[in-house]
């Protein structure tokens, strides 16, 4: 599909609807995932098998919303079936973004000691780990 018709295809409504589920759905998510993050902070596992750890976790709890909301959203019926789908490529995803959020938080401090005493070096932190972990897991092609 052409860029063209895609545009074509949605109106403001659709726009406007959608991006309200969008926020809604993300302000569960994203705390959760923050919290559970945190939590498994104190665990004594690997970065990376935390990261795998938060991953799975994630998206096992969160993608029944992701999925609920969608379907309410674009008025298709709500299945059973419909909460997990497209589970396997979505946890394999959201683990690799959390390998990713632990190994380049650490790289980053490891690098640059004084980040995490400043405001403003806690945001460069958070900013830098949280787009290379997007522009990373959002790479694979599963």
């Amino acid at each position: 599909m052409s860029l063209s018709e895609a545009i074509a295809e949605v109106d403001i409504e659709m726009i406007a609807k959608f991006f309200n589920t969008t926020v809604s759905t993300n302000f569960i998510k994203f705390p959760f995932f923050e919290v559970v993050n945190m939590l498994l902070a104190n665990v004594k596992l690997t970065g990376s098998a935390r990261g795998a750890l938060l991953g799975a976790v994630f998206t096992t709890v969160t993608l029944p919303i992701t999925n609920y909301r969608y379907c309410q959203s674009v008025g298709i019926p709500v299945e059973l079936g419909s909460l997990y789908k497209a589970y396997w490529p979505t946890v394999l995803r959201d683990i690799v973004y959390g390998i990713c959020r632990n190994n380049v938080s650490t790289a980053l401090l490891k690098t640059y000691p004084g980040l995490n005493e400043s405001r403003s070096g806690r945001f460069v932190l958070m900013f830098l780990t949280v787009l290379a972990s997007c522009v990373i897991s959002g790479k694979l092609h599963i």
